[in-house]
């Protein structure tokens, strides 16, 4: 047993077989003639995983014993021979299905006290008979009639039914000890109220310290930021006025030196220009442009007004040749009347100048024209006969009627 469980050399290196049953890992159950395969994974004698933890190696001389021993059903250790950790807190029902009642800590426990009720009548009720002659009280309310019985009751001091003194005595207690708690009530308020006040008023006046404080600091760092611009802006002004007096400086040297030129140049432009001039000779140059000017102005408003009164004379011969040509065709002289395409509405004034009515003018006529008659003569005649048969209160147009005839037809 022991050369078995000997490490053996092999010459040649064998592969490790990890895939190898439980069963082969007993001797006993090894073929006959096979050696046992050297395998460290399987070996009982490697301990794994860290020494101190590590069982006591058995001695391979006992192992029959041992096997014996290992075939024999283990023994389950009782729970009750276990060690309790005092460091463990035991375990506490769960109470999330159990509700606590809390009426007993938030209701009072008073005793039942029993009731009952009774009617009583001592006194009489006031009768009062209104004007209806129905029953009611002296305020006029309507009350039912009394009801019950009248009972009496008198108590005498040789009664002895109850001692005035005794009987008072606590109530007078209550009253006395509840005024006098409300009086130190008071009284402790008072001091409160005073101490509170007292204190509120230090608390604002180490208040308005600090703001006086702290408006006296921002004021001093106002005032040094305010010397401190000052300084920069007196610096800033200081180096400005350098600037500007060197650039005067500098354009002084430059205009010295071309101010005789320009004044020369400027001479000659001027003189070009006409600034410097010989009066007699400006003098007379005026007056001829002023003559020419005023001759060719006034003969260009002359042309202008012939040629717009030629216009007018063409316009209004056209226009008398046309009408006639409508009205007399091939008469010298004719009465013809007017039949107008489009009436005229002719307004009826009176004397003081009020439209009364208006008249609907479609024809005109018969009127005596003749070709040698004029416009203004033709517009007279039209004129003349609206008055005569329309009435004296008829007012013509503005321009007159011809400005308004659309003429259909004369006959």
């Amino acid at each position: 047993m022991d050369d078995e469980l000997k490490y053996s050399y092999a010459s040649k290196p064998r592969a490790v077989q990890t895939n190898r049953s439980k069963g082969l890992r007993d001797p006993a159950d090894r073929p006959p003639g096979k050696p046992a395969q050297p395998n460290i994974m399987y070996d009982p004698r490697i301990v794994r995983g860290s020494v101190f933890a590590a069982h006591t190696m058995i001695s391979p001389r006992r192992g029959s014993n041992n096997n014996n021993s290992n075939n024999k059903p283990k023994k389950r250790r009782s729970q009750s021979g276990q060690k309790t950790n005092i460091f463990e807190s035991p375990k506490i029902a769960s109470y999330a299905s159990a509700p606590i009642s809390l009426e007993a800590n938030l209701i009072e426990q008073a005793p039942a006290v029993s009731d009952r009720e009774q009617f009583s009548q001592t006194d009489e009720f006031v009768r009062y008979i209104t004007p209806t002659k129905k029953i009611a009280t002296t305020d006029g309310k309507f009350q039912r009639p009394k009801v019950g019985v009248d009972s009496g009751t008198q108590i005498e001091p040789s009664d002895k039914l109850f001692n005035f003194d005794v009987e008072v005595k606590p109530l007078l207690n209550v009253l006395v000890n509840k005024t006098l708690a409300q009086a130190l009530a008071e009284v402790k308020e008072e001091m409160e109220m005073k101490n509170i006040i007292h204190e509120r008023k230090v608390l604002l006046d180490s208040k308005a310290d600090m703001a006086r404080v702290d408006r006296e600091l921002e004021d001093k760092a106002k005032e040094a930021f305010r010397q401190k611009e000052e300084k920069k802006r007196e610096q800033e002004l200081k180096r400005e006025q350098a600037r500007v007096m060197k650039e005067k400086v500098l354009a002084w040297q430059v205009a010295h030196e071309t101010t005789k030129k320009a004044i020369a140049q400027m001479t000659l432009t001027l003189e070009a220009k006409g600034v410097f001039y010989n009066p007699l000779h400006r003098e007379l140059t005026e007056w001829l442009s002023s003559e020419i000017y005023d001759g060719s102005d006034t003969k260009l408003q002359l042309r202008q007004l012939a040629s717009a009164l030629l216009d007018n004379m063409l316009f209004e011969s056209l226009r008398r040749e046309s009408l006639l040509a409508r009205l007399l065709p091939h008469e010298q002289e004719a009465l013809v009347r007017i039949t107008l395409k489009d009436p005229v509405l002719v307004p009826i004034v009176d004397e003081e100048g009020a439209t009364t009515s208006t008249t609907e003018l479609t024809v005109i006529g018969p009127v005596a024209l003749s070709r040698l008659d004029s416009l203004t003569a033709i517009e007279d005649k039209l004129q003349a006969w609206v008055t005569e048969n329309v009435g004296a209160g008829a007012s013509i147009p503005l321009g007159g009627l011809l400005s308004f005839l659309n003429l259909a037809e004369s006959i």
